[in-house]
């Protein structure tokens, strides 16, 4: 019974914890930029491409391969919006 009660209970703050720590927005790196955002809040960060107008010749320094993916949470009727190329967030 003691170990049905603590199981209850640990269930319980976990859940509390879950809804305080889930994020509203998300901002990238320097470097990154959001390739944007679904209705339902997933998203795409990707590399950005270095600015090679200013080199002669070749490109020294080809972009690094690399995407993150991630997700915010809306609630209360908010959408997902990209803000600018760096944030994501909720806006009703």
């Amino acid at each position: 019974m003691i170990i049905e009660f603590l199981a209850t209970l640990a269930t319980v703050i976990l859940w509390l914890v879950t809804l305080v720590t889930t994020p509203h927005r998300a901002r990238a790196p320097d470097g990154w930029y959001f390739e944007g955002v679904r209705p339902d809040g997933h998203y795409v960060m990707r590399r950005q491409m270095p600015d090679t107008a200013n080199w002669p010749g070749e490109d020294p320094t080809p972009s690094p391969p690399g995407e993150i993916y991630g997700r915010i949470y809306c609630t209360g009727g908010a959408r997902a919006i990209v803000v600018d190329f760096n944030v994501v967030g909720c806006q009703r």
